[in-house]
């Protein structure tokens, strides 16, 4: 098939209004367009997205609120489960699971927890389009419950001008691509060129590339079309309007400023000397030739008083919130979750928005967290496993790991736990899902109540009935 010339092709006339330049703007004829950002764009959004980070509140709130509901404080957890029901195999499992994911020693700058790990790279895919996170290796005496650590690599250390081939395979944008397009490396620099340290004496060449296989790396963005290489920020189609919300929010606070700067202004028809004129007098009271807020001042013989027309803002609150819900439209959250203003919002309204930004969350955790990191990671622990000797084979190979998403917030606990209840009772869910749901893992939520009914029993608050094998409470009497 031959390629279109997009000029000749849009100058014909169309059978769709869409497609007709006159109808939907003069002049609106865009070419064809990559589905992969170029290195320009990529980096020309984050350089404006980390502006509005460091001077905009919203676009703050906005990535803050991508972390929150996507990641969460708990992050997307694992849990053990074996194939076979071995109880004393998924104990092994979850002891190495909680020793590395839960502390610092799975960060390669021993600065977070695999939680923490998940949350800075949210702010990054949101932030930048994507992030890869990458397996490095460590020596066994470090003494980590598996030989290896994450390490977070953000865009700035992709190389994207390194285009070139590498045998058969092609490398686009910094990434090594085989015949059938899949990703079989990544080119990075040694150093992040956007950073003050690498012009430093004696720093490494910042411009040093170094491959990485792609097995070692995993590469986590948004993909919005098939053949998409890369991610872009996730703020792109509402940067101007956050742009003009800050220079709008500038202005009203100006307005406000003159608003309350009341001050009056004299005027004289006395030609003569103008002893009280603003620009003042040494040998006269030069008082005048100061202006303050809400300042009035005597009037001489043949002066008057006069007060310009202060700016009207009414109506700038309701204005205002419609940039809000903008923003709110073009990153698929909600209004209230952005603006933190409820209102104008009950509980079967807030549900609803939440439900609906809800199956967003659900996308991007299911796509890009765990289809993307936590499928890779498991394979990586399962590895690191064999290589401490903790697990036979055998032992790791019966071993699968869940994806736990993050607790949700209840709207209202009454009636949300009531109507799980009803769903358990029904048959509709199972036991395991309603716990899970809340971001709970099953095992340690049975495993914390079995330890409570062991305690209440040592200290006599619970008695076992044998004639009916039940465990009933105790009434102490106060006296």
């Amino acid at each position: 098939m031959a390629w279109y010339n997009p000029i000749s092709w849009f100058s014909k006339k169309s059978r769709y209004d869409a497609l007709d330049s006159k109808i939907t703007s003069d002049g609106w004829n865009p070419g064809p367009s990559s589905p992969t950002a170029n290195l320009w764009e990529i980096m020309g959004l984050s350089d404006r997205v980390n502006w509005l980070l460091k001077n905009d509140p919203f676009a703050e709130r906005i990535i803050n609120t991508f972390k929150a509901y996507v990641v969460g404080d708990s992050g997307i957890a694992f849990q053990a489960i074996s194939k076979t029901q071995n109880t004393d195999i998924v104990k092994a499992a979850e002891s190495s699971i909680v020793n590395f994911f839960d502390t610092m020693q799975c960060d390669a700058n021993l600065t977070q927890t695999y939680a923490g790990i998940q949350g800075t790279a949210m702010r990054e895919i949101a932030k930048q389009g994507g992030v890869f996170i990458r397996r490095r290796f460590r020596a066994a005496s470090m003494g980590l419950e598996v030989p290896f650590q994450l390490q977070i690599i953000t865009y700035d250390y992709l190389a994207t001008n390194y285009q070139t081939a590498n045998g058969n395979n092609v490398i686009i944008q910094g990434i090594e691509y085989n015949s059938k397009w899949q990703a079989v490396a990544y080119y990075f620099y040694k150093n992040n060129p956007r950073e003050n340290y690498t012009y430093f004496e004696g720093a490494r060449d910042s411009t040093e590339v170094i491959r990485v296989s792609a097995k070692e790396v995993c590469h986590l963005f948004r993909k919005d079309n098939g053949d998409q290489k890369l991610g872009v920020s996730w703020l792109a189609p509402i940067i101007p309007t956050l742009k003009m919300m800050a220079n709008y929010r500038l202005n009203v606070l100006t307005k406000q400023q003159i608003q309350s700067g009341l001050t009056g202004i004299v005027t004289t028809d006395d030609t003569t000397g103008n002893p009280n004129n603003l620009v003042g007098n040494a040998n006269e009271d030069d008082s005048l030739s100061i202006i303050k807020r809400g300042q009035m001042n005597r009037l001489g013989y043949g002066e008057s008083i006069t007060f310009p027309e202060m700016p009207d803002i009414s109506g700038d609150s309701d204005f205002y919130s419609q940039f809000i819900r903008m923003c709110a439209i073009g990153t698929g959250l909600s209004y209230e979750s952005i603006s933190t203003n409820l209102s104008e919002v009950n509980f079967s309204s807030a549900r609803l928005g939440w439900a609906d930004m809800y199956r967003n969350v659900r996308d991007w955790q299911e796509n890009i967290f765990i289809a993307q990191l936590n499928n890779k990671v498991e394979m990586w622990f399962k590895d690191g496993l064999a290589l401490s000797g903790k697990m036979s084979p055998e032992q790791i190979a019966d071993i699968e790991m869940k994806s736990i998403k993050p607790r949700r917030i209840a709207i209202d606990p009454v009636r949300e736990t009531q109507a799980m209840i009803n769903q358990i009772d029904a048959g509709f869910i199972s036991l395991v899902e309603a716990i899970e749901a809340d971001g709970r893992d099953y095992l340690k939520v049975q495993k914390q109540r079995a330890y409570d009914k062991q305690i209440q029993l040592e200290l006599g608050i619970m008695e076992i009935d044998n004639s009916q094998n039940e465990v009933n409470e105790v009434l102490v009497d106060d006296e």
